[in-house]
């Protein structure tokens, strides 16, 4: 189960996180995190919200032994239905309190939010993917047996 987890949504939410966080605030920072927030967000705190997880699921990927979901199509599923999820609570905190937890989002059109909306849902899914295939690849186990082949040579 914890295998199925960390595929679905450990990963694939971390990367998002750190992609999007970074090409927003290479875009515009004030979008993102303002200027502002400095003084009570220090740099290195930033760092650690917005980059360290993204190193931290990679890094585990690499050294863990994750088994890859049997059935992949319950992974897609699953971040699909967190994505969207986490999109209508954002949308709801939005209309209900006049509130975007995410600033940036205030300055779309409708049809731009709904565009963030599935490129986020999609973008999920692609590194739900990319991380399967990448430990199909790149696996600790995958590793040594290929070296233990090689020894045999």
């Amino acid at each position: 189960m914890t295998s199925f987890l960390f595929y679905s949504l450990a990963f694939p939410v971390a990367m998002f996180v750190t992609i999007s966080f970074w090409s927003i605030w290479s875009i515009d920072r004030e979008l993102i995190f303002p200027k502002i927030f400095d003084k009570y967000y220090p740099f290195w705190l930033n760092q650690t919200a917005h980059t360290l997880v993204a190193i931290a699921v990679l890094i585990e990927l690499m050294l863990a032994r994750w088994t890859p979901p049997a059935k992949q199509s319950y992974g897609l599923v699953l971040i699909n239905l967190f994505s969207y999820s986490y999109g209508a609570l954002v949308l709801y905190i939005a209309i209900a309190h006049n509130v975007w937890v995410y600033p940036f989002i205030s300055k779309l059109d409708w049809p731009q939010r709904i565009g963030f909306a599935v490129a986020f849902g999609l973008l999920n899914s692609l590194l739900y993917r990319l991380a399967i295939e990448f430990n199909r690849r790149f696996s600790t186990d995958r590793l040594q047996c290929q070296s233990t082949a090689s020894k045999k040579r």
